[in-house]
């Protein structure tokens, strides 16, 4: 009986986890500290700079409207391969923009003495958000592998 009420629930991991990472797009990402500059981006600002950020916004956007319709329609089955992508594809972007942007901030403003790139909140609940989504689909995956099971069990 508890396996049946967790199997119920593990549909909601995954659009939970991308509501997450929206949400956190609009929470304060990095902190720039320097000599001259003294600044903290949100994910949407970062979005407006840059189309990789842009991409894993989309991408999340894509996840919650694929994995509310596959809670609605309760076919978890049928969005696996889409939010996987997705979520794959929103960190990416996000590792590589990351890459760019210490990059990028290391060479504008120089090897200063009291140069600090801090990431915020923000930043780690997208990604955390991305990888619960990633894992709440691989679970629905494992859940219909038992649920298969069972129904060969009880037949049997």
């Amino acid at each position: 009986m508890g396996t049946h009420r967790a199997n119920r629930y593990t549909q909601f991991i995954t659009p939970l986890g991308a509501i997450i990472a929206f949400a956190c797009f609009f929470m304060p990402w990095v902190k720039i500290d320097g000599r001259r500059i003294n600044e903290t981006l949100s994910g949407l600002t970062c979005v407006h700079n840059s189309s990789l950020v842009a991409i894993a916004f989309v991408a999340c956007l894509l996840i919650i409207c694929s994995s509310l319709y596959m809670v609605t329609r309760r076919t978890p089955w049928k969005s696996r391969v889409l939010i996987l992508i997705n979520s794959v594809t929103g960190l990416g972007g996000l590792w590589s923009e990351y890459l760019t942007y210490t990059g990028l901030a290391e060479t504008l403003i120089g090897r200063a003495e009291n140069f600090q790139l801090a990431l915020r909140f923000g930043l780690w609940g997208t990604i955390i958000g991305f990888i619960v989504a990633a894992v709440g689909i691989l679970l629905i995956k494992t859940e219909n592998k038992h649920k298969q099971a069972e129904i060969l069990i009880e037949s049997g």
